[in-house]
């Protein structure tokens, strides 16, 4: 075994490196890619992962404090499925989003470094993010760039705004359930708790006052949200439509079904990952846990969370 390896997802000497020869694992910690543990052969094949920016997110976003993500050469692709596929225009406003919270005081410089945090916006280097602060930049949304840190401006703050109102970037969270009352205590104990606690904000059709078509609800109101929590208990066929359209939109679904019912779903989304839940509490501990690991922290997370 050899002096302590670089980070073999942005090429970096971590700062710090543990070895386990027993175990033939390195635990490391980098600034950039987050604390992590890799097997001595999955460090000599990470370096040829086309997606290793993704499991430098997944990594540097890891949501149990209590653990640490475990990269074997088995689990690669599986991890970072885990990383939300955006867009180069949605990688632009999702740094500005980013950009926001890093701010401690409008008018000041944001905290957000983009030599350090690029792979937040799961960025492949620094070069991407220079790229997408210029892009910033020439919109008037950003200000005073500087060896990767600028400021938000008041048109940025105005975007920001925007963005949480609608779309990918929103704080909102469409949910598709049944509405009977038996499934009352999931949505009110379980899923709209984890869903704040992870800094979104829950949405439900029926509880909503509105005078529009119901489908026309349900589809604008998709449309808007940033990903969706369908539970399919019941086995409802609109929670299936629901579903369809937010994949259709390339938006995150994070897949519900209470256990004993499961084999109830239709083989056609059968394979999904489920969180095939046992009890309201057990719901809300897997669901928040899912929330952090796919969409991270959301922008209303409450304070000292």
């Amino acid at each position: 075994m050899s002096g302590a390896p670089l980070c073999p997802f942005c090429g970096q000497a971590p700062d710090h490196a543990s070895p386990d020869g027993r175990n033939r694992k390195w635990l490391l910690d980098c600034c950039r890619c987050g604390r992590f543990v890799i097997t001595f052969e999955a460090l000599d094949e990470v370096p040829a992962f086309p997606d290793k920016h993704l499991l430098s997110y997944v990594c540097r976003t890891w949501p149990d404090e209590s653990s640490v993500p475990e990269i074997l050469t088995s689990n690669m692709a599986e991890l970072a499925r885990r990383a939300p596929l955006r867009t180069i225009p949605e990688k632009r406003d999702w740094l500005l989003e980013l950009m926001g919270q890093e701010t401690t005081v409008p008018g000041s410089v944001s905290q957000f470094d983009g030599s350090r945090d690029y792979p937040l916006v799961t960025a492949r280097s620094p070069d991407e993010v220079a790229f997408l602060m210029n892009a910033l930049t020439n919109a008037k949304l950003l200000a005073g760039i500087e060896n990767g840190t600028a400021t938000v401006t008041m048109e940025g703050w105005e975007r920001i705004a925007h963005l949480r109102q609608s779309g990918p970037n929103s704080a909102f969270v469409f949910v598709a359930m049944s509405f009977a009352p038996e499934m009352t205590a999931l949505f009110d104990e379980a899923i709209a708790p984890a869903v704040r606690d992870a800094g979104y904000e829950p949405f439900r059709v029926d509880r909503k006052e509105h005078a529009n078509s119901i489908d026309d609800e349900i589809i604008g109101n998709i449309r808007k949200s940033r990903f969706m929590v369908a539970d399919f208990t019941g086995n409802r066929s609109g929670v299936y439509f629901e579903a369809g359209m937010m994949n259709g939109l390339g938006r995150t679904v994070i897949w519900m079904c209470k256990k004993e019912e499961l084999e109830a779903v239709h083989f056609d989304v059968r394979q999904r990952n489920f969180i095939d839940w046992s009890s309201v509490e057990d719901a809300r501990k897997r669901l928040y846990a899912r929330i952090r690991a796919i969409e991270g922290e959301g922008p209303n997370v409450p304070i000292g969370a």
